[in-house]
């Protein structure tokens, strides 16, 4: 499974997975061409990208922010079993939505 969001610049950014629902990595990529122009170890289950806050928020089994330039500036644990959903409004608040283990 991949996911991904696409920036106001154009750059898409994409989770990648290693077959857990926690996720692997985020590359930035080059729509234009497909160029990987940049890669992290932070993985996740859905991404969101803020561009008025140049904030990358990825949410899985904890909740990250990134910059832009995919260096994490926080990260919180609320999160019980995993996140699976994440969004934003107009003051920079982050929404998330989160599952339960049967």
């Amino acid at each position: 499974m991949e996911t991904v969001a696409i920036s106001s610049s154009g750059y898409a950014y994409v989770l990648t997975s290693s077959g857990t629902i926690y996720g692997h990595s985020i590359l930035r990529v080059d729509p234009t061409d497909g160029t990987t122009l940049g890669g992290a170890a932070f993985g996740g289950f859905d991404v969101a990208i803020d561009d008025t806050n140049y904030a990358i928020w990825i949410v899985g089994a904890d909740v990250k922010k990134l910059n832009i330039f995919l260096e994490q500036e926080c990260a919180l644990d609320p999160v019980e079993w995993t996140a699976v959903s994440v969004d934003f409004d107009s003051s920079g608040s982050i929404w998330i939505a989160e599952r339960k283990h049967s």
